[in-house]
């Protein structure tokens, strides 16, 4: 979803601890991309300007069961 590779990767990083992490970057390019909360939900949003579409927004259950079903076999 995200491309990490050899020069991308995507951390994640308790609120209280952003400021410090993200000054620990301060010489590498970064941006912060989203937020957890305990909606069960994954919510992708696109920000074209003052435009904002969902892209993605499903149930995690239903992601999972997406992803697994085909390996049970």
């Amino acid at each position: 979803l995200y491309s990490e590779s050899n020069g991308r990767f995507v951390c994640e990083v308790a609120p209280e601890h952003a400021t410090s992490f993200e000054a620990a970057l301060a010489d590498v390019p970064f941006k912060r991309i989203g937020a957890t909360d305990d909606t069960g939900r994954l919510r992708v949003t696109v920000v074209s300007g003052e435009r904002r579409v969902a892209a993605v927004a499903a149930a995690l259950d239903a992601l999972r069961e997406t992803w697994q079903a085909p390996l049970r076999w």
